[in-house]
């Protein structure tokens, strides 16, 4: 999925030819940015407080990359913008699932970029492709609502699985992967598993072996979204969040050397730390 989205943000590139950073557009955005509209689906387009997943490309003229990246972001206020507001988030408001767009800021437009040095000749040009409408405004404050909800539940099932896990009552279901973390799947997914490179959304509550909990994104409402096997986390979640299925709950007991080490994370987690994290795997893409 990131290298198709990849080649995407390239195909922008060569699809915005000098003739269109010249003048040769779509239309102009509310705050008078001119925009060109490469691919245009039906579909609907998204509204203030929705969460949207796209690729952008940005540029200095039509070759030097300044930015690639794909993006998950919830789409704020106008007010909570820069003002005026930026020429990329209110181009967003325009696409809908499938579209790829350029928007174009050049002449007296570019004194509105902070922390940028540009040349009066310059031609900043963003580069969108819109992946999707990951959740709407209210399907996101419903889903905030129902994990805020779900927290006492869950911390009654991490209580209850520790238990069991030093009594011995999970061993007949207890997986041990060669690197020592032992996982038990709660519930299956889709089938289908996540991919290293993947951006996961995971809702998760952690707890030392004691039962205290250090941390849980139930609390916040929001699943914790990061890629998987990039590092960017703790090694028993490189390596446990690989086991359950999209969709899926686990429980895994991780050993302090897939956790936090020998230095734990003070001062809620001690040195050489066991932990439990129970899991949600939302979704994958």
């Amino acid at each position: 999925m990131r290298h198709s989205l990849f080649i995407l943000g390239v195909a922008l590139m060569t699809l915005v030819s000098c003739k269109q950073a010249g003048g040769d557009f779509t239309g102009f955005t509310k705050s008078g940015y001119p925009y060109t509209i490469h691919e245009d689906q039906s579909g609907a387009t998204p509204q203030v407080g929705d969460k949207v997943r796209f690729f952008e490309t940005i540029r200095i003229n039509s070759d030097s990359i300044i930015f690639s990246q794909e993006m998950t972001v919830v789409l704020p206020e106008e007010s909570q913008v820069a003002t005026p507001p930026p020429a990329n988030y209110e181009l967003l408001f325009l696409l809908s699932a499938g579209d790829t767009a350029s928007v174009y800021v050049f002449d007296s437009l570019l004194t509105r970029i902070p922390n940028l040095t540009l040349s009066p000749t310059d031609t900043l040009i963003y580069d969108i492709g819109f992946k999707e409408i990951v959740e709407s405004k209210a399907d996101r404050e419903k889903g905030m609502e129902d994990a805020k909800a779900k927290e006492s539940v869950v911390k009654e099932q991490v209580r209850e699985a520790i238990d069991k896990y030093l009594d011995g009552s999970l061993n007949d279901i207890l997986i041990t992967s060669p690197s020592g973390l032992k996982y038990v799947i709660n519930q299956k997914g889709n089938g289908t598993l996540p991919q290293p490179g993947q951006n996961l959304r995971v809702h998760y509550y952690g707890s030392l072996m004691d039962g205290t909990m250090f941390d849980n994104s139930y609390s916040r409402g929001e699943p914790f979204e990061f890629p998987l096997g990039q590092g960017r986390v703790i090694p028993g979640w490189d390596e446990g969040l690989g086991y359950v299925e999209i969709g899926g709950v686990a429980t895994l007991f991780l050993p302090y050397q897939l956790a936090y080490g020998e230095a734990g994370s003070p001062p809620t987690i001690p040195p050489k730390s066991d932990l439990v994290f129970y899991v949600e795997l939302v979704d994958a893409n």
